[in-house]
C-alpha cells in the first residue's frame, strides 16, 4: 500500500520497496504496457511449474470497472430511492465475472439472471436476460416492478467514479452507488 520504488539501470524493471523496510530489499517487476511481470529476488524471470499468468499484475481502471461491485440503487426513473430501513434489504445488484451472472435484490425479493457487455470505452452497451426472482410478499416496496423493468429496458451504461447509470437511448433509467465493504 505504501512505499517507494526504484528503476534498474536499463529502465525496464522496477523494485517495490516496502516503506517499513530498513534495507533496500523488495520485489522486482518487469514493466509492460499496463502490466507488471513479477520477477525473482534477483530480478530474473520466475521459473515455476505454476501458470505464468499468476505472476502478471494487470492494471485495472477502477473508475470504469462495473463487474464484481455491489451496486446499490439510489435513483429510479428520476426519483430518489430512500435508504433501506433497519432490518430491510436494499435494492442492489452485482455483475459477476463468472458466467456473466447477475445477482441482487429488489428490496424484498432476490433476483438473478445474466448480462452481456458490448461496445467500446465510449459506447458502453449492456443487456440483461429476463430476471428470475423469488416471490415473497413485499410490504412497503412499491417500486419492485419498476426496478425490474430497468433490466428489461436498458441498453447502455455510464460510470463516473462510484456512480453507475443504466440508460435506454439518452434516458436515465436508474442510478446506483458502489458500496465497498471494509
Amino acid at each position: 500500500e505504501h512505499g517507494r520504488f526504484e528503476w534498474d539501470k536499463t529502465g525496464g524493471k522496477i523494485r517495490l520497496i516496502n516503506a517499513d523496510a530498513s534495507d533496500r530489499a523488495g520485489n522486482w517487476f518487469r514493466v509492460g504496457e499496463n502490466r507488471l511481470f513479477m520477477l525473482d529476488i534477483e530480478g530474473n524471470p520466475i521459473e515455476s511449474n505454476l501458470p505464468a499468468e499468476l505472476f502478471v499484475f494487470q492494471k485495472i481502471d477502477l473508475d470504469h470497472v462495473i463487474t464484481e461491485k455491489y451496486w446499490k440503487l439510489i435513483e429510479l426513473n428520476g426519483k430518489s430511492v430512500a435508504p433501506a430501513k433497519e432490518g430491510q434489504r436494499e435494492a442492489h445488484f452485482i455483475l459477476k465475472n463468472e458466467d456473466n451472472r447477475v445477482t441482487g435484490n429488489t428490496g424484498c425479493n432476490n433476483l438473478m439472471g445474466t448480462y452481456e457487455l458490448s461496445g467500446s470505452s465510449e459506447d458502453r452497451g449492456i443487456r440483461f436476460s429476463p430476471m428470475v426472482t423469488t416471490r415473497m410478499a413485499c410490504i412497503g416496496i412499491d417500486y419492485e416492478q419498476e426496478y425490474l423493468n430497468v433490466f428489461e429496458d436498458c441498453e447502455a451504461y455510464t460510470v463516473q467514479n462510484d456512480t453507475l447509470t443504466l440508460n435506454k437511448e439518452e434516458v436515465q433509467l436508474a442510478r446506483f452507488a458502489a458500496v465497498y465493504i471494509r
